[in-house]
């Protein structure tokens, strides 16, 4: 059986444009398809659907939409590991192709790596995150 239906009657909360997204299902694989502004908001998506009764698997197709120039992005990332990961922002380099984003250096902990990667999700249009960060204790 083949079940088309709008997001919203998947519940897949706040902060996610539901209006956005489609999603099929069949045979317990429910397909999401369509375009968020940040990563998380797609994760939420995966994670809200995976969740639910009777699903399998997910196949995650939305696209992280990008509007911003690689310029704007690699300031937001910055920024936002400003905000977050105060002391590892000097150490790690941020290089910006289109919505890609490539993370070098190294931090202290295990922790500090998720904080400084959790930074670059949150950018708007991130759409792909090449972790490079060495972690060195």
């Amino acid at each position: 059986m083949v079940c088309a239906c709008r997001a919203v009657c998947l519940g897949l909360g706040p902060g996610i444009p539901e209006e956005r997204i489609q999603s099929t299902v069949s045979n317990g694989v429910v397909t999401l398809e369509g375009d968020v502004d940040f990563w998380s908001q797609r994760e939420d998506a995966d994670r809200a659907v995976r969740n639910l009764v009777g699903v399998g698997s997910v196949d995650n197709r939305i696209q992280i939409r990008s509007t911003k120039a690689s310029q704007e992005i690699s300031d937001a990332i910055h920024d936002a590991l400003a905000r977050h990961a105060e002391r590892e922002a000097k150490q790690i380099k941020v290089a910006v192709y289109g919505s890609k984003v490539t993370l070098t250096g190294a931090v202290h902990s295990w922790k500090e790596k998720d904080a400084v990667i959790g930074a670059a999700k949150g950018a708007v249009g991130v759409a792909e995150i090449h972790d490079q960060i060495r972690v060195e204790t």
